[in-house]
């Protein structure tokens, strides 16, 4: 893994792959602040030219964060799809790069490329590209995303407002606020990231991004980025309390449920044995005057468990429909209560469809 080169009639040698991809990066201020960022647009060029030549495997071998340390590198690692990663393992960025931005590549050429790219190589090969490069390249695929509003589909374009300030100062906050809603921007989330991490200051531009939202009602989403334990502690104590028994009555009552539906499946399956085991002697009856009955009783019963099999791929299917369409829109109670609901249903239908079918057949 080759990381230095010769540009300009200078040499640039790079100590770490980390280094590399730094100051591959275009200027930022952070990046600045933080001491990583390229000393010269020279020395930013170069540090690209080395990383467009290095190998996707490279990358791999050398995460970010060591492999031992770090979970999500783990998860991130452990999720590649080994047949994928080894058909681009031995090509270099630049050929990824070319390889995205070709023409002939399609939505599902790019999908299953993914399935063989840790975030590095993601990182990488981004740094690669400019801002139309990556325009056109984001347009091949289609990300959809519900929450209050849709975004991600094809001819819709979808903005973040995101206003930011120094001190945090709610004023300052919602005048650029009011600025960026003039220029028709905040649609796909009105969102922030404080300076500083408070419970005061994030329930304060919290209280303001909704009173906003709901006075001009803007159909869009709110959110202030905060550590976790600063986000609950915003919470009330009675919301709190409120969340974890419905969190609990939700755990059991979905495991309750579960329980349920399967027995009522492998209820059905050992009612169909039972009903196969002894089909010659019912059958056998077909012929007979007397007891034909009793034959056409069982094909009626037999007709009405293929029915009820259909009728339980329906409820499913409804219910899976049911479940896809939940969104949280703010609101993660109602969600739970719906979920909840549905899964109530389908066990209820599921178990009804027995004397559903017989009903309709006039099996018994």
């Amino acid at each position: 893994m080759k990381l230095s080169t010769v540009l300009g009639g200078r040499t640039f040698q790079f100590r770490t792959l980390k280094e590399v991809l730094a100051k591959a990066n275009e200027e930022k201020s952070g990046d600045v602040l933080a001491g990583i960022a390229a000393e010269s647009d020279l020395e930013r060029v170069a540090a690209k030219l080395v990383l467009s030549r290095l190998l996707v495997r490279d990358l791999r071998e050398n995460p970010a964060v060591p492999y031992e340390d770090d979970e999500v590198t783990r998860l991130n690692q452990d999720s590649i799809d080994p047949a994928v990663y080894g058909e681009i393992a031995g090509w270099s960025m630049a050929e990824l790069r070319e390889y995205i931005l070709d023409g002939s590549t399609t939505e599902q050429d790019i999908r299953r490329l993914s399935r063989g790219l840790t975030s590095e190589v993601v990182a990488g090969v981004c740094k690669l590209m400019g801002n139309l490069d990556l325009v056109y390249a984001a347009g091949k695929v289609r990300v959809t995303a519900t929450c209050n509003t849709t975004i991600g589909r094809r001819g819709t374009l979808a903005t973040r407002l995101q206003p930011n300030h120094a001190a945090d100062s709610v004023e300052g906050i919602t005048a650029s606020l009011f600025e960026g809603l003039s220029y028709g921007c905040g649609d796909a989330l009105i969102g922030l990231n404080p300076s500083g991490d408070t419970v005061s200051s994030l329930t304060e531009i919290l209280k303001r991004f909704d009173e906003v939202k709901n006075q001009f009602e803007i159909p869009t989403q709110i959110c202030v980025l905060g550590h976790i334990t600063t986000q609950l502690e915003a919470m009330e104590l009675g919301e709190l309390f409120a969340l974890m028994l419905e969190t609990w009555v939700m755990t059991f009552a979905m495991k309750v449920m579960g329980l349920v539906i399967t027995v009522i499946l492998y209820g059905r399956m050992i009612e169909i044995y039972i009903y196969a085991s002894v089909g010659p002697l019912p059958f056998a009856t077909l012929m007979n005057r007397e007891w034909g009955n009793i034959g056409a009783n069982y094909v009626r019963g037999l007709a009405a468990l293929g029915l009820q099999g259909f009728f339980i791929m329906v409820c499913v299917g409804i219910y899976a429909v049911l479940v896809n369409a939940l969104t949280l829109g703010g609101d993660l109670q109602a969600a739970l209560w719906s979920c909840a609901a549905y899964t109530v249903l389908l066990g209820f239908s599921l178990f009804k469809t027995g004397s559903v079918v017989k009903g309709i057949l006039n099996a018994h």
